[in-house]
């Protein structure tokens, strides 16, 4: 495959992260679920480090179109159930704690959300099972 703009690949990447974004945000009934595991399976082929930040590029500029504009303000996005059904999709589920860790790390840096917030609410919407 010839390499038009130098940056082919930066450009897909972005691409498929604010597609997958955009598309999580339609009702789960009208997802076409089959293009969206394949976008998710092409994300692989890039680095996770590059995934994490493009997705988060795109939640960044989802967020600043609902805000119509406005500054950047992610204080909000504590109470925000798309924020938190978004940030699970990228999670392990429990799987893989180092990556998940770096997940929440990168998420906290970018979007400048204290960690501990982040840690509580996840612990709430997913209590630790008695046993």
């Amino acid at each position: 495959m010839t390499d038009i703009t130098g940056r082919d690949g930066f450009i897909i990447l972005e691409a498929l992260a604010t597609a997958l974004v955009s598309l999580e945000q339609v009702p789960e009934d009208l997802q076409p679920k089959s293009n969206m595991d394949d976008m998710r399976r092409m994300l692989e082929l890039y680095p996770p480090a590059a995934v994490d930040e493009a997705w988060q590029s795109a939640l960044r500029r989802l967020k600043r179109h609902q805000n119509h504009g406005e500054a950047e303000d992610f204080s909000n996005l504590i109470d925000d159930p798309v924020f938190w059904g978004l940030l699970e999709k990228r999670l392990s589920g429990g799987k893989d704690a180092a990556h998940d860790a770096k997940v929440i790390q990168s998420l906290c840096d970018t979007l400048r959300i204290p960690k501990k917030l982040v840690l509580a609410q996840l612990k709430y919407l997913h209590p630790p099972t008695g046993g």
